[in-house]
């Protein structure tokens, strides 16, 4: 972590005794599948409060209604698409041709292969993979929680982060293998226990933070899970302690601030408070 060629974001000051929130968001293409966790954090401790799962339908105010009064926001979903693809989309619906540009520019975003650097673990793509739908959801609640005729900041200095809990539990060591939700039924009761297992020992690693009302709900789903993370996660980049773009070359950082950033932690978990 250490070794990131990055700037530090300046970590924003919390008031002694006032409770600070933040919000993680699992955001999937539909709400039953989304899922929310609010954690309070004050001096030397933190608590996750039980994760949530979304009314049916794809209403979105609920979450807006969970992210106003928080100091951080975390959504799990890409905030933007790969320029190349975006440029290459245009173009051709104009009856241009279509540019000869590779395959990974037109698939990964400059995040995505940062994070792939740092971990070993792409992200999904955006313009070519399963969660495009997600990404129009995340893109609709970006528009909703903008503050008057500004848009919210894809690279997180507005305080709402692009998030990856997968990559953030490859950076703090966490066995991140085989707790998503899939096949048979044995399937589905192995990823239970590997989701127990991962929740027992975030709560011994991260000793300040209590999981008590949230253990059940993080055990029974894994977007109740990543949701927990995701809230870490937006703590983790208020405070200063997440990769952030490098600042030295303004044609990166224009594309980054359309193509999004994801927020990976530069900190152990002890450090977090």
């Amino acid at each position: 972590m250490a070794g990131d060629s990055v700037m530090s974001r300046a970590a924003q000051p919390v008031s002694p005794g006032k409770v600070n929130l933040s919000v993680g968001i699992d955001l999937a293409a539909q709400n039953k599948n989304t899922a929310a966790c609010v954690i309070e954090w004050r001096p030397g401790q933190a608590t996750a409060r039980a994760p949530i799962v979304g009314p049916e339908g794809e209403d979105l105010d609920w979450l807006v209604r969970l992210c106003t009064p928080a100091r951080a926001v975390g959504i799990d979903a890409p905030f933007g698409w790969p320029d190349h693809a975006v440029q290459a989309l245009a173009a051709w619906a104009r009856g241009e041709r279509w540019p000869d540009v590779s395959k990974d520019e037109l698939r990964y975003r400059v995040t995505d292969r940062m994070v792939r650097e740092a971990t070993g673990h792409p992200p999904l793509s955006v313009s070519s993979d399963r969660i495009a739908v997600a990404a129009w959801r995340c893109a609709r609640l970006l528009d909703l929680l903008r503050t008057s005729e500004r848009p919210v900041d894809r690279t997180g200095r507005d305080g709402v982060f692009e998030v990856y809990p997968g990559a953030a539990l490859t950076r703090w060591g966490l066995d991140r293998k085989g707790y998503k939700r899939s096949g048979n039924a044995a399937a589905k009761q192995r990823q239970r226990q590997a989701r127990g297992a991962l929740v027992a020992e975030l709560a011994r690693r991260a000793s300040w933070l209590d999981l008590s009302a949230a253990t059940e709900a993080c055990v029974d789903s894994d977007d109740a899970l990543d949701a927990l993370l995701a809230s870490l996660m937006a703590h983790a980049g208020h405070i200063g302690r997440t990769v952030v773009p490098p600042a030295d070359d303004d044609t990166l950082r224009l594309r980054i601030s359309r193509e999004g950033w994801i927020h990976l932690p530069d900190t152990s978990l002890q450090q977090m408070v």
